[in-house]
């Protein structure tokens, strides 16, 4: 899913400076964008509405400057990339109002 304005070179620099705490940098440059030193992982859990919860409550980290989800098609039956989705949309919108 196509989020405007992310995912590319100028608009995670953008994030990066909007997201940056000191006295440490927690971002680094990698495969030409700024990446969160904190991100989530999915691959552990149920393939259950409980577990997809807290994933999606843990995806809105971008909120407070993650930008790093690890995901894979075989994470929990592809439940792992549903509530990504979800979470997702949830933040575009909240964006897209804003």
């Amino acid at each position: 899913m196509p989020i405007k304005g992310y995912g590319f070179i100028g608009s995670t620099a953008r994030y990066r400076e909007r997201s940056r705490q000191p006295p440490h940098e927690p971002f680094s440059p990698g495969q030409n964008l700024w990446l969160s030193s904190i991100g989530i992982g999915t691959y552990l859990g149920n393939a259950d509405d409980i577990t997809d919860h807290t994933i999606r409550k843990q995806s809105c980290a971008g909120r407070v400057g993650a930008n790093v989800i690890d995901t894979a098609a075989n994470y929990r039956f592809q439940c792992s990339e549903r509530a990504i989705g979800a979470a997702l949309k949830q933040l575009n919108e909240e964006i897209a109002d804003a």
